[in-house]
């Protein structure tokens, strides 16, 4: 895109509409040539219900584009620390949201027709990629109520998924109610999905997995290991910085 307004008025609408598209096409072939819901067990046992599906249309990296945006305009500003950066984020949520209430697939009865917004939170070879509308790690605000305040903006577009990860300082264990008072604030909030862990845990979270860092650190030293996350959780540590989120 060369400014915003090419970007609103000419890629923003020509991506939409090919994904969109694609997803069309996927799900018809699914529905209507490779026999899934007619033939898997899932389907004959009455676990699945092909009228009760729905898709999930997914976006990775909006703290990117606002970045990227916000200099060809020559505008100071960052995701997650200036009120500029978060309105242009909304306003380009708002056009997603928008797109995506318009467009019709004749196969996601189980949501009136329409896909559901998803947070996506990329692959594990993802660089300088920050998942869905997470602020980049390395670069959240100094206190936590203002990481808070920018993530309530853009939590409420996903029903279909999406949350952010805090690593929490172990002294936490002496005080388990400050958590819980961050939740009861973030859900007051409308915040949808928070993930905590501690900062001294063997086991971390990347995101929909959890992997340990022992087993990441064995990997890296070219020793075997027995869960195949681990290769993920250490291509996303070494691109997306996991290791590196701050503490809380």
């Amino acid at each position: 895109a060369k400014d915003i307004r090419d970007f609103k008025e000419q890629q923003l609408p020509y991506v939409l509409d090919i994904m969109a598209r694609y997803m069309d096409e996927r799900i018809r072939f699914e529905v209507e040539e490779s026999g899934f819901f007619e033939h898997h067990f899932l389907a004959k046992e009455g676990f699945i219900h092909r009228d009760r599906f729905s898709g999930m249309y997914g976006l990775v990296g909006l703290a990117e584009c606002v970045n990227i945006l916000l200099e060809k305009e020559g505008i100071e500003g960052r995701f997650g620390h200036d009120e500029i950066a978060t309105r242009l984020g909304v306003e380009i949520m708002d056009q997603i949201q928008a797109f995506n209430a318009a467009h019709v697939n004749p196969y996601c009865e189980g949501t009136g027709g329409r896909f559901l917004l998803h947070a996506q939170v990329g692959i594990a070879e993802d660089i300088d990629i920050t998942p869905g509308t997470r602020i980049p790690i390395g670069e959240e605000p100094e206190e936590l109520i203002d990481q808070l305040k920018v993530l309530e903006h853009f939590h409420r577009y996903f029903t279909s998924g999406t949350g952010d990860i805090f690593p929490i300082d172990m002294t936490v264990h002496r005080n388990p109610e400050y958590v819980l008072d961050i939740i009861k604030g973030a859900f007051k909030m409308d915040l949808r999905y928070l993930s905590f862990y501690s900062s001294d845990s063997d086991v971390i979270r990347v995101t929909g997995y959890l992997v340990k860092r022992s087993e990441m650190e064995k990997l890296d030293q070219g020793q075997a290991v027995l869960q195949n996350t681990t290769g993920l959780g250490l291509g996303a540590s070494k691109n997306g910085h996991i290791l590196e989120r701050k503490v809380r």
